[in-house]
């Protein structure tokens, strides 16, 4: 009967390793035994955009943007996705888009050079990737800057 107004009271009776018992306050219980899941800290977040950003023309591997965290791989991927959003993966082709659309805007190169300069294979994985990101190829998405850009000029 005791333990049953001490339970409505919000009163719970910890066993012990010695045998007796211990009451806690429910909500110091709840406290102690939720794990907070925190993202990455702001030094870790600059660390792996800025490797992200000096190696996107080759391989990037969560193994290594895990150690420029000084994280384990695992630790790291969920630490990541609560800061972003996304996965890593995600983070590292968007970030290869972005960088083609600046290739793209600056330069008159061709599709394939843009490709390996932001870390793609060839052309069509370009062209796909791109697509799926912005949702044109790039060929037709240079073709419209350029024409709105007459249309800005006045050249029209």
């Amino acid at each position: 009967m005791d333990d049953e107004i001490r339970l409505k009271e919000g009163v719970l009776a910890v066993p012990r390793y010695d045998g007796s018992s211990e009451s806690r306050d429910r909500s110091q219980v709840s406290e102690t035994n939720v794990r907070r899941r925190t993202g990455l800290s702001n030094w870790q977040v600059k660390r792996v955009t800025d490797y992200v950003d000096a190696r996107l023309e080759g391989p990037v591997r969560v193994e290594d943007l895990a150690a420029a965290a000084k994280l384990s791989p695992g630790h790291f991927r969920r630490a990541f996705s609560i800061s972003f959003g996304m996965s890593p993966y995600a983070f590292v082709m968007q970030q290869r888009i972005e960088r083609a659309r600046t290739l793209l805007l600056a330069s008159e190169h061709e599709m394939g050079d843009i490709a390996f300069a932001c870390g793609l294979s060839d052309h069509a994985h370009f062209s796909r990737l791109f697509r799926r990101f912005v949702g044109t190829t790039p060929s037709q998405w240079r073709q419209d800057l350029a024409a709105q850009s007459a249309v800005q000029d006045g050249i029209r």
